[in-house]
């Protein structure tokens, strides 16, 4: 079926790239809630908003309802009934009445007319039926419901009663206040609140829509809980009459197209509930994306960045067909992407390089893939043509001891037992959605906190942790948060190297002679720092509704310490100027005084900066303008730099190679080895098959998402995972080892 568009050709009406741009600004102040009339938007984030005890209440009153009576009443007008009437039509049979063994109850609809035949006429056919109602009224003044409810209660207390009455009588309601409220406090009914801020049709996803499709039998969690390819299956498969396919025809045309827009994205996994706040930053710019595509824009400019994080190999090439898609739009797509099948799918590359920081900054290669692989200058087409690779091990560690998990459950995890061995690289693998994270961050990670330190969250629903836990002394979970919230934090002060240089400049002759100390180098306390600026180098100045403006300080001219601190050299460089330096010129620096301690210290601490990959970046870098992968490898190179690092931690990364060239991956994995060397364990949750071929044992889960994941797909070497037929991770570990 084809997408129906609005033609306004003949309207009039030009839509100018002015009229575009509000439309965008407006649609991101409608999901930002702080608008004029941001009280009326709970709209936006349903059905997520829902909560499972919502639900549950719901669904109890349905079934008290059902076991009750073979009709129930829903009174109500406009959207109160509608959105809630036409799902139930889509959904179920609705003259199950007049079959002459129903199953369940028959939901009727009363209270959008005033005319006293339709009431009357409604109750003479239920004569024979038992009957209860659900009212639904902010108010309980709207004239039309107000009198249908008034004649149905009345019928309702004549056949059973005002005590059953209440027992077969459910409001839907004002929270505080109102006649149906007053009312329904006063005798004693069921009671469900209406949003305040929800209306119209959109309600049928609260209260006021699920709990009569709970009574007619409509599986409201199933409603709320399924997957994007199970709704797919849904609506492809939704047959209605000539009249209902004609009313819904446009709508189902949207619904079908953006719910296919999250499968070709890859998230054909993700429920309609899944809260945003549980989305990888990848799969949140996915929905973004299939979002553009849902609103076909022309002329328009995308820029995406490294939109394949957390997608697996088999669905790269899905991606690319959206990018294709937005392009063919009519709109002009710019992707920042390390991605090797991406690359290859670009219509035109632009290469930065040669090398990282300092060493780069240079446009290296602009044109097609087929002239990239014939520039020598470039790192990406050295690897593209395997004139540099990540060669395989040439055999995979041994290891004796192992930890156990038994019984694995936690979310689409069917109950399986997976065994992971200590003292050597182990990748956690599997399609997006498999279950790698409900294993290694919801049940492995806290569970071990728990036994080791008997703290952290609790673990996911799994058995037991069995196996050789006491030979571990901590666990790490080496994530992509930043690694400090503060502008003043830096890279050289997490991994402690600032201590030592603070020290070295406090021994200077000049700067005992003034009685400087460690602390007058330190911007984060008062003393040698810019009071000005707070040692910040800038000051904020607040420009209310719009972006705040950052001026260099006038006091210290951004050098962020005051003048008779930055009057202190070491070998003629301030510690401004030392802060300046890039990892590679500090190394270089202090390296040639060799015979003094505390410059070995500092080389010492900031050679496993430079040993994974973070060479490029200044000592003195604000935290807050590292990527998630580089705040993972100052992590990582913090563990390097301790003393006493000596075997039995777990070290668990997820997705470390997010942001990472070809050429930063060799550097990342000789990080990896120090760190076994050392005695500990590595575990890492990727899809990169780099990485993959370069481990000593493979967990592959899967063989699909969702509810189609889940299952123990493999265990053992990599090599044994390439000839694992049922593994989409094997097929793709095959032609990377063949390159």
């Amino acid at each position: 079926m084809n997408a129906l568009k609005l033609d306004i050709t003949k309207s009039g009406v030009t839509i100018t790239p002015d009229m575009e741009k509000a439309a965008l600004e407006a649609n991101a102040l409608l999901y930002s809630g702080k608008g004029a009339g941001n009280d009326f938007l709970g709209w936006v984030h349903l059905p997520s908003s829902i909560s499972a005890a919502d639900i549950e209440a719901i669904e109890a009153e349905a079934a008290k309802l059902r076991a009750k009576a073979d009709v129930v009443i829903c009174i109500g007008i406009g959207g109160s009934y509608l959105g809630a009437k036409a799902v139930l039509e889509a959904m179920s049979d609705p003259f199950r009445l007049l079959h002459k063994a129903p199953q369940g109850p028959t939901v009727l609809f009363a209270g959008q007319n005033i005319s006293e035949d339709y009431t009357y006429e409604l109750l003479d056919a239920v004569r024979d039926h038992s009957i209860a109602a659900i009212v639904i009224s902010k108010s309980g003044t709207t004239t039309e419901p107000a009198i249908a409810f008034r004649l149905i209660k009345a019928e309702i207390e004549r056949r059973y009663g005002k005590r059953e009455a209440a027992e077969r009588i459910v409001a839907v309601t004002d929270k505080a206040r109102g006649a149906l409220k007053t009312l329904a406090t006063k005798e004693g009914y069921p009671t469900f609140v209406i949003p305040d801020d929800v209306g119209g049709r959109f309600s049928v996803l609260t209260p006021v829509g699920l709990l009569p499709l709970a009574v007619a039998g409509v599986n409201i969690a199933e409603l709320v809980r399924m997957p994007v390819d199970a709704l797919i299956d849904f609506f492809a498969g939704l047959e209605l009459d000539e009249h209902d396919a004609k009313t819904a025809a446009r709508i189902l045309v949207e619904i079908r197209n953006r719910l296919q827009y999250l499968a070709d994205v890859g998230l054909g996994y993700l429920t309609l509930d899944r809260l945003s706040s549980t989305l990888s930053g990848g799969e949140s710019q996915r929905i973004n994306l299939s979002t553009s595509l849902g609103s076909n824009l022309t002329g328009s400019l995308y820029i995406l960045d490294e939109p394949s994080i957390g997608l697996h190999p088999r669905d790269t090439n899905r991606l690319i067909k959206v990018l294709r898609q937005l392009r063919d739009l009519g709109n002009t797509v710019i992707v920042v992407e390390h991605e090797e099948e991406v690359i290859r799918a670009a219509d035109y590359i632009v290469d930065i390089g040669p090398k990282a920081g300092y060493n780069g900054g240079e446009v290296v290669f602009s044109g097609t893939y087929d002239q990239l692989l014939q520039c020598k200058r470039s790192l990406t087409a050295d690897y593209l043509t395997g004139r540099r690779r990540i060669e395989i091990p040439a055999s995979e560690r041994a290891w004796r001891n192992s930890i156990l998990i038994r019984g694995a459950r936690e979310n689409n995890l069917r109950n399986i037992d997976v065994r992971i061995p200590l003292g050597v690289m182990c990748c956690i693998t599997g399609v997006s959605g498999s279950g790698k994270s409900s294993l290694v961050k919801g049940i492995l990670y806290p569970a071990l906190r728990r036994r080791l330190f008997d703290t952290g969250l609790k673990p996911g629903d799994f058995d037991a942790l069995e196996g050789d836990v006491a030979m571990l002394r901590s666990v790490e979970m080496i994530d992509q948060n930043p690694i400090g919230k503060s502008t003043r934090s830096n890279p050289v002060t997490y991994i402690k190297a600032y201590d030592e240089i603070r020290k070295l400049f406090a021994d200077q002759p000049y700067a005992r002679h003034t009685g400087l100390t460690p602390a007058h180098f330190s911007f984060n306390v008062a003393g040698g720092r810019c009071e000005e600026c707070q040692g910040e180098g800038v000051i904020k100045v607040s420009m209310q509704f719009m972006a705040d403006v950052e001026l260099v300080c006038e006091s210290c001219g951004g050098k962020r310490f005051k003048d008779e601190v930055l009057e202190v050299k070491y070998r003629g460089k301030s510690i401004y100027d030392v802060l300046e330096m890039t990892v590679d010129d500090a190394i270089a620096f202090f390296g040639e005084e060799s015979g003094d301690a505390t410059c070995r210290r500092i080389v010492e601490r900031l050679q496993p900066l430079q040993d994974v990959g973070l060479g490029y970046i200044k000592l003195g870098q604000s935290s807050s303008t590292l990527s998630g992968g580089e705040s993972q490898r100052v992590k990582l190179a913090s563990f390097l730099t301790k003393d006493d690092a000596q075997g039995g931690v777990m070290f668990i990364f997820d997705e470390p190679t997010t942001g990472l060239h070809f050429h930063d991956i060799s550097k990342l994995l000789a990080a990896f080895d120090a760190l076994i060397e050392r005695g500990h364990t590595v575990v890492i949750v990727e899809h990169n098959m780099d990485v993959i071929k370069c481990a000593d044992w493979v967990i592959d889960l899967g063989p699909e998402a969702g509810d189609r994941g889940g299952e123990l797909v493999y265990e053992g070497t990599p090599r044994g995972l390439e000839s694992c037929a049922a593994s989409h991770t094997g097929e793709f570990l095959r032609l990377r080892t063949k390159l």
